[in-house]
């Protein structure tokens, strides 16, 4: 099951952090094996956010963690026509204590956007389909080859809307908007603009957006290195606790994506 995360506008929709939190989410709390791809080579590199300053949630004994190259490798790999299940589980990094992986984004001079590049992601889709119950794509914002061909690929695609929706056009292609769900990040409830608003305004229906507030807590993780044990702290967090609205919003959001890619148990 392949899901892609994407925005038409680039640094103000939070589509890596509002992956990254559906993603640990998922892993954390349906136990589902979860991969996330970064495509997007602009986004903070994937790894900072799960390693941290002092790595306390990676596991070191795998000789690949000190000598991956995540998405450069397997787009290597691919030119030869010698990508395969090995190469791709070698490249997928393992968030200890949770069945969370990721693949770092290419780097260096690798061009995210190429021919090679575009022919590797299909290759890997195809190969993680094998390996994983879902799989989460990072992709570049607004319109590029790579990330054109991902959503053509995947079987939900999660569009990322700002909570402001200055300039922020929704695709008109049918299919896109099919297979579309909607995710509002870096909600402030206290916003001029409620999430009944931002749906009229957008022509979409509530029962397809999901929201997750802003939460300095949260964000300061994500600097941190510290996302997964931030959201297995407070996953069942009540109600007088202070993330109690972020994890209750992430769940439901969560959901909705789950429900969408028709994951099998999610209600």
């Amino acid at each position: 099951m392949n899901i892609a995360f994407w925005s038409n506008v680039a640094g103000r929709s939070a589509t890596s952090g509002n992956m990254l939190a559906v993603g640990i989410m998922t892993s954390v709390l349906y136990s589902l094996n979860t991969v996330m791809v970064q495509t997007d080579m602009r986004s903070k590199p994937i790894e900072e956010i799960f390693e941290g300053r002092r790595n306390d949630y990676m596991i070191h004994e795998d000789y690949s963690f000190y000598n991956r190259k995540g998405m450069n490798e397997i787009i290597d790999r691919s030119k030869l026509n010698l990508l395969n299940r090995e190469t791709v589980e070698t490249n997928m990094v393992n968030v200890k204590q949770t069945n969370l992986y990721y693949i770092p984004a290419a780097r260096g001079d690798m061009e995210n956007d190429s021919i090679d590049s575009v022919n590797a992601y299909k290759m890997l889709m195809e190969l993680l389909n094998d390996i994983s119950d879902v799989n989460m794509w990072d992709l570049s914002n607004g319109s590029c080859l790579s990330s054109n061909s991902i959503i053509d690929k995947c079987d939900v695609v999660v569009i990322s809307i700002s909570p402001d929706p200055v300039n922020v056009l929704l695709p008109d292609d049918e299919r896109i908007l099919n297979k579309a769900v909607f995710l509002i990040g870096k909600y402030d409830g206290y916003s001029r603009k409620s999430v009944k608003q931002i749906c009229r305004e957008y022509g979409i229906s509530k029962r397809e957006v999901g929201v997750i507030p802003y939460n300095i807590r949260y964000h300061d993780a994500i600097y941190d290195g510290k996302a997964v044990p931030f959201i297995m702290k407070n996953i069942f967090s009540k109600k007088q606790d202070a993330n109690f609205d972020f994890i209750n919003s992430l769940f439901k959001a969560t959901n909705i994506i789950l429900r969408k890619a028709e994951v099998k148990g999610i209600e």
